[in-house]
This record gives C-alpha cells, sequence and structure tokens, in this order.
C-alpha cells in the first residue's frame, strides 16, 4: 500500500491543484453572482440626469441627429451611446444594462489579469472588492461610459501583463483593440493608457520599442475623431455649458480619494473624520512601500514586475488627472477616475 501511494503521489498532487483551481472558479463565480445581485437592487431606481442625457443621444433617428445631438450636449466620444442604440431605452433597466454587464466584467478581467503573476488568492480578494466597492456599483447603475471604459483599460492591462511574460501577436492586438474602446468610450482613458505605456517602458517589459508603438497605434487611433471633437468644442456656450471641477488641491484630493474608497458620500462628512480617513489610507500606502521595498514579500521576478507596474500605473494616472486639471482639462474628478479603484 506504501508502495502504491508513493507511486500514485504525482496523481494525487494533480489531482489537488485541480481541486483547487474548481475552488477559485467556485469563488470566483460566486463572487460575479454578489456583482450581479448588489448592481441589480437600484438598476430600476428613478433616472439620474445623466441617464437622460444618454437616453436623449441614443434615441436619436439617424446617424446625422445622432452626431448632431452628441456634439450639442456631451463632451464625451460615441460609443457608449451606439451600445445603447439598440436597446429599448424607453425602461431605466435596459438604458443602464451595459454599464451594470461591464461592471460585472471588471471583476473577471481583474481576477484574469493578475492571477498569474500574484496568484489566485490575491485575484480573488481584487475581484471581491471591484465587486463590492461602493462607487463602482453606483457607476454600473449609470446609464453612462464609465464602466466600459474601466473593462477596455483593464484589458489592456491584462495584455500587458501578458505581454511582459511572454510576447505574442494576439496580446498586442488585445491591448491596441482595448486602448481603442477606453478612448472612445471615455477621452480621459488616455492618461491611463500614457501611464501605463510609461510603467511598462520603465519596467522594460515588454520590449520597450514594440511597447511605444503599440502605445502611440492606440492613442493615434482617435484622430479620425477630431472633427467630431471639434464640433463639439464649438458648442460650449451655445447648447451646453463647459463643465466645471474642482482644481487640484490637497482637499480636492482627499475628497476624491475617499468618494472613488467608500462611495459617494466619501465615508463621513465630518471634516476632521475625513481627514483621518485619508490620513489612514495614506499611512497603509505607505506600509505597503516599506514592506515591498524591504522585501519582507517574497515573490518571483514576475510578481514584483506587475507590482511595480501596477503602481507606477496608478500614481502617473492620478498625477496625469491633476496635470490635465492645471492645464484646463477638467478630468479631476472622481468620475473620470473609476479606474483608480
Amino acid at each position: 500500500n506504501a508502495h502504491m501511494l508513493t507511486a500514485d503521489r504525482p496523481r494525487l498532487r494533480q489531482l489537488w491543484v485541480s481541486l483547487s483551481k474548481l475552488d477559485a472558479r467556485l469563488l470566483l463565480g460566486g463572487i460575479v453572482l454578489l456583482a450581479i445581485a448588489v448592481r441589480l437592487a437600484a438598476i430600476g431606481s428613478r433616472l439620474h440626469v445623466d441617464d437622460a442625457y444618454s437616453w436623449l443621444v441614443a434615441s436619436q433617428p439617424g446617424p446625422h441627429a445622432f452626431l448632431r445631438q452628441l456634439a450639442a450636449t456631451e463632451n464625451t466620444p460615441p460609443l457608449s451611446y451606439l451600445l445603447l442604440t439598440p436597446l429599448p431605452i424607453d425602461h431605466p433597466v435596459w438604458l443602464r444594462l451595459p454599464a451594470l454587464v461591464a461592471g460585472v466584467l471588471m471583476c473577471v478581467v481583474l481576477y484574469c489579469a493578475i492571477r498569474g503573476p500574484l496568484g489566485r488568492r490575491v485575484a480573488l480578494l481584487a475581484a471581491l472588492a471591484a465587486a463590492v466597492s461602493p462607487f463602482l456599483i453606483t457607476d454600473s447603475d449609470l446609464a453612462r461610459g464609465f464602466m466600459l471604459e474601466d473593462l477596455a483599460l483593464l484589458v489592456a492591462l491584462w495584455a500587458v501583463l501578458k505581454l511582459s511574460e511572454q510576447e505574442s501577436a494576439r496580446w498586442w492586438v488585445a491591448f491596441v483593440v482595448a486602448g481603442v474602446i477606453a478612448l472612445y468610450t471615455e477621452y480621459s482613458s488616455a492618461i491611463f493608457l500614457l501611464a501605463l505605456t510609461a510603467a511598462a517602458l520603465f519596467n522594460g517589459r515588454p520590449e520597450r520599442r514594440r511597447m511605444a508603438l503599440a502605445g502611440g497605434l492606440a492613442l493615434l487611433a482617435i484622430v479620425p475623431w477630431i472633427a467630431q471633437i471639434v464640433r463639439g468644442q464649438e458648442q460650449v456656450g451655445v447648447t451646453k455649458l463647459s463643465p466645471m471641477f474642482a482644481a487640484p488641491s490637497l482637499i480636492g484630493l482627499r475628497n476624491s480619494i475617499l468618494i472613488l474608497a467608500f462611495g459617494e458620500n466619501g465615508g463621513t462628512t465630518n471634516s476632521l473624520g475625513r481627514w483621518l480617513e485619508f490620513a489612514v489610507i495614506l499611512a497603509l500606502v505607505g506600509a505597503a512601500v516599506i514592506v515591498l521595498r524591504r522585501g519582507w514579500i517574497v515573490g518571483d521576478a514576475r510578481a514584483k514586475r506587475a507590482i511595480v507596474l501596477l503602481a507606477l500605473t496608478a500614481g502617473l494616472t492620478l498625477a496625469g488627472h491633476a496635470i490635465a486639471a492645471v492645464v484646463g482639462i477638467d478630468v479631476f474628478s472622481q468620475r473620470y477616475m473609476t479606474i483608480m479603484v
């Protein structure tokens, strides 16, 4: 019997690995069901003003009317509205369905993106956090393009992580296509794509010239749309107001980070309480940096590259939104920074 057990040890080990993977898939399935449940709870609630604007653009009778209305009332690209056009959007559920689906799929893509370099436990925890994040739930019940944008950006991140391990044509194509989808959903996604490209160049993997070329191709895809962007800008002050958001400041940063972490109310409404919450978040980030720099968490080179890529991309994305606001592009608002979650 001992001899048989020894002989079957590789098979038993393989069985254990298979069961572990099955458990991970079951847990991910449970997380997806949870994400669906918490988003369905408010999908039929009364319309927000932004829902109404999306309905107005998507319900136009033809392409010319669609582009005219888009320029007259919006400062965003067309993709999220185009997804609404074939749906019976006179009902709030259908109007918000694309955002809900994208918000749920984000959990799956996030899991797949970081499972390889950081392990299944980290990936499951990240997917769970995305599933129950208050601000992501709120935007999954809003007929706008923020969740579709974030889903595409996560696919781009997944592609870069894969390409950092082994370059392949399909993942280069996935990166470029995901970048184009993100750009045609929200212009502000260019900041994340630039940050992700810069972080990958810093890492040195994938190969720098190909990474720079792929990032450039994704960004250049918006060139055919420039005429419509100009048309939309000409309507500012005529049919629509220019968006006005808070200029970057320490208080503005505090409020944005707390809203992204705790939802629309940003945790407590007390000013001192908000500073304390912000201090706790900064302390946690600082502790993570110390742990990683001192090597208290042992990981392989792949895991370390992934951590550097994630941290640097997040930092550059936040800095990019602040710089854009300084030069007059009003994207220093949590609604444009949901990818930071």
